[in-house]
């Protein structure tokens, strides 16, 4: 009979699990992958042609001689033979030959008493008028301002024609003399201001507002 102490038998069942089971895979004996082809070989495209020789278009003609529209109507122009247009031209003066204004104690609404001729000169190569005369002005000296104004007695002056002179009395017409200051009187022109007196012309190729202007003077007045 053999006895076993406890270290052998632990021995002995170590020995026999060690005959019994598989070796197991060590890591070492896996197989390696290193013969996977590394693509070193592939072809590298530096070979790809570059465009450099597409021709530059430097060649295309520059139109420099087309006729410019503006000569050609500047010569039109040119080729058309000038005309001369007849215009009016006239030169006109008023002559006093009566102005007073009555101040006496009773003063009237409309003091004033112009009488006197227009001569009007036709320079121009056209007729000039019939002519009438649309109204009077009392015309400040000092600042040209139309201090009042007055109607005319209807009168016309007759076509002037080319290169003559034509005249024509008038008369201020009574009761006419009005300002737009607000006065009545003597206050509308008063006495001794420095004035000058107007006659408006109206008329064929008579311009609008033409005037006939007499000299300077000085208002007088009865007192």
């Amino acid at each position: 009979m053999t006895l076993r102490t406890p270290l052998a038998a632990a021995s002995a069942v170590l020995l026999l699990a060690a005959c019994n089971s598989t070796p197991a895979a060590t890591p070492t004996d896996a197989a390696t992958i290193t013969d996977t082809p590394v693509v070193t070989d592939a072809p590298v495209v530096t070979d790809t042609p570059v465009v450099t020789d597409t021709p530059v278009v430097t060649d295309t003609p520059v139109v420099t001689d087309v006729p410019a529209v503006a000569d050609a109507a500047t010569d039109a122009v040119a080729d058309v033979p000038a005309t001369d247009v007849p215009t009016a031209a006239f030169s006109a003066m008023t002559t006093l030959t009566t102005i007073s204004q009555n101040c006496m104690p009773i003063v009237a609404a409309d003091p004033l008493t112009v009488a006197g001729t227009l001569a009007l000169t036709n320079t121009g190569d056209i007729p000039v008028g019939p002519i009438t005369l649309s109204a009077g002005l009392v015309v400040h000296l000092l600042g040209g301002d139309t201090w009042a104004t007055f109607g005319v007695t209807p009168v016309t002056l007759a076509v002037v024609a080319p290169h003559s002179t034509g005249t024509v009395s008038f008369t201020k017409a009574a009761g006419t003399l009005a300002s737009d200051a607000g006065v009545t009187g003597c206050a509308i022109v008063p006495c001794g201001s420095p004035i000058r007196i107007s006659l408006v012309l109206a008329g064929p190729n008579v311009p609008d507002g033409a005037r006939a202007a007499s000299e300077p003077m000085t208002l007088p007045c009865t007192n």
